[in-house]
């Protein structure tokens, strides 16, 4: 990698500064994939000890009812 104190061309600069924005990115990205493949994992087990069955997961939510209530704001 080119030492910071060394000239180089507008292009280069742009690239490389696009280079260090996307492996800090990366670095990221891979941190927040860790924590959420770890709490997936936690949810598994738990899912697990308490015998939660696929089909209750996989059933859609209850739709939402937007009639207006007899509530005034």
């Amino acid at each position: 990698m080119e030492q910071p104190h060394e000239k180089c061309s507008p292009e280069l600069q742009i690239s490389s500064d696009r280079i260090a924005r996307l492996e800090a990115e990366n670095l990221r990205l891979a941190a927040e994939n860790y924590i959420l493949l770890e709490q997936f994992a936690g949810w598994a087990y738990n899912a697990h000890t308490r015998n939660w069955r696929i089909e209750f997961s996989d059933s859609s939510l209850p739709g939402v009812d937007r009639e207006q209530s007899g509530r005034t704001r």
